[in-house]
């Protein structure tokens, strides 16, 4: 790992990651009803994600924190109300986000009446119940068991 990859993030750093993470997800600027994500808006976050992938665990960890203290709410939200590809993008997010054991935020917001409705939205969009080959692989259906698991539980 290079010197620069080694060094931490800094806390103004990944709470503009996580902010950045949020406004390409658009929660900040939902999708008007009846509407997707372009092409060009769907490439968006999973690069994204795949950049964040790179960081150094402890910074991933403290930046999607950063993003379920400021983001979780809003990220329902639009979850309930968007179409196909902008709620895909949405359980990806989700799904990556430190369980309720690591984060307070996602805890408080499963025992919370915000949470109502989410898990039908992710059960159905859950990549193992038909087969499409535009969803994840076997081998990426971890985190989303995890976070069905995480609904049920909670």
């Amino acid at each position: 790992m290079s010197t620069q990859q080694q060094k931490q993030m800094s806390r103004a750093n990944i709470e503009e990651a996580a902010n950045l993470l949020a406004k390409n997800a658009r929660l900040d600027d939902p999708l008007p009803l009846g509407t997707d994500l372009s092409a060009a808006e769907l490439a968006v976050v999973p690069e994204q994600l795949r950049g964040l992938a790179a960081l150094p665990n402890r910074d991933q960890h403290h930046l999607y924190l950063a993003f379920s203290a400021r983001h979780l709410v809003a990220l329902a939200h639009v979850l309930r109300a968007s179409r196909s590809e902008a709620r895909s993008t949405c359980i990806q997010i989700l799904s990556l986000l430190p369980g309720p054991m690591h984060s307070p935020y996602l805890l408080h917001f499963l025992m919370s009446d915000r949470v109502a409705g989410l898990p039908d939205i992710v059960a159905e969009w859950f990549p193992g119940r038909v087969h499409d080959p535009e969803r994840p692989s076997t081998a990426s259906r971890a985190p989303f068991c995890a976070l069905l698991a995480h609904f049920l539980f909670y």
